[in-house]
């Protein structure tokens, strides 16, 4: 795959990301083997003074990766063609349409069905007693 890469026609921004989420798809491929790689000792515990776990690199490494491919994740996302019915977020919706999608999901939230839910009877007092503290100490 990353041999591949060299004859794209990405562009060198986009063959530098794309080896980022090879590099990410293998890391946690090897992540979700992790109970065999230790199983078969393909993957051997550190010595106390490095940690002790050997998991800790692959999982800090997952984590540099995801974090360097932050930038990217609106590109990536359009670039593999999910659906919003699949990526089942307001904030990304197709349309560009966000503060509607969000109202349109919080009127179809069952608790918000009613004005006031039924549960607040119970917490009424908790609340009040809150506000009112609040203000008591607001006014130190």
């Amino acid at each position: 795959m990353i041999n591949e890469l060299r004859d794209a026609s990405v562009g060198e921004k986009g063959r530098e990301v794309l080896k980022r989420v090879f590099h990410l798809y293998l890391l946690v491929t090897a992540e979700e083997a992790l109970v065999d790689l230790l199983a078969f000792g393909l993957l051997r515990p550190e010595e106390p003074w490095q940690g002790g776990d050997p998991t800790t690199s692959l999982r800090v490494a997952i984590g540099e990766l995801c974090r360097a491919l932050v930038p990217e994740v609106i590109a990536l996302t359009d670039a593999f063609g999910f659906s919003d019915w699949e990526l089942d977020s307001a904030l990304g919706v197709y349309d560009g349409r966000v503060y509607n999608a969000l109202w349109e999901r919080a009127k179809g939230e069952p608790l918000n069905a009613t004005e006031v839910p039924a549960a607040y009877k119970h917490i009424k007092a908790i609340l009040e007693q809150g506000q009112r503290r609040a203000k008591e100490g607001a006014k130190l």
